[in-house]
């Protein structure tokens, strides 16, 4: 009993150093690309790397952080239960995707420049605050959550898509495209030069107080509240 777990213990010890070395040596990358398809339960730290591609489809349990990424794309699709973490990075026309995601967590928040897809995901957080030059795709996908607040120059569409709050406050020259989605919530408080698209949808709460230069589309919507207060 004692050799084996002396030898599970070494193993460990194994495994330890290994990450480490591989989180190192990520650490201090310039030219990087991350291949992990079908693997389970897999941790990717690559912070302070430019110029990176992590591919991980078809991977549960997956946690991939790359804060202070430049020129980065993160391919993930056909995931469940992934975090995806890239705060404060500055991207030259980055891509996240994350298609067919389930029970996904998405940040950006201070990135610029930033695409992040994730249509057919159901149970998502997109949170981009801070960011400028967003575009943000959620089709087909319900339960989601859309936290882009200020931000500017943002494009934010979840056609399709049920159950889903929109929150954009302090944002500028947004569109919020949200048409055929129902029990939708939409706050753009303090909006200025905003598009607010929900034709086809249903049970809406729409909410721009003191915004400016509005546009609302909401053709053939139900149950639809408008509140432009001030």
């Amino acid at each position: 009993m004692g050799t084996d777990t002396a030898a599970n213990n070494t193993m460990s010890n194994i495994k330890a150093a290994i990450k480490q070395r591989a989180i190192e040596q990520l650490q201090t990358t310039q030219w990087c690309s991350l291949e992990t398809d079908n693997s389970d339960n897999i941790i990717v730290v690559t912070d302070n790397s430019d110029n990176t591609t992590a591919d991980t489809d078809n991977s549960v349990n997956t946690s991939i952080d790359t804060d202070n990424f430049e020129n980065t794309t993160v391919y993930s699709d056909n995931y469940d239960n992934a975090t995806v973490d890239t705060d404060n990075s500055c991207f030259h026309n980055p891509t996240v995707d994350t298609d067919n995601f389930e029970n996904l967590t998405v940040e950006t928040d201070h990135s610029d420049n930033i695409t992040v897809d994730t249509d057919n995901s159901d149970n998502t957080i997109l949170e981009t605050d801070n960011s400028d030059n967003i575009t943000v795709e959620t089709d087909n996908s319900d339960n989601i959550a859309v936290d882009t607040d200020n931000s500017d120059n943002t494009t934010v569409d979840i056609d399709n898509s049920d159950k889903t709050p929109v929150d954009t406050y302090n944002v500028d020259n947004t569109a919020v495209d949200t048409d055929n989605s129902d029990i939708m919530t939409l706050d753009t408080n303090n909006f200025d030069n905003t598009t607010v698209d929900t034709d086809d949808s249903g049970n809406n709460t729409i909410d721009t107080d003191s915004s400016h230069v509005m546009t609302l589309d909401t053709y053939d919507s139900d149950n639809t509240t408008v509140d432009t207060t001030t």
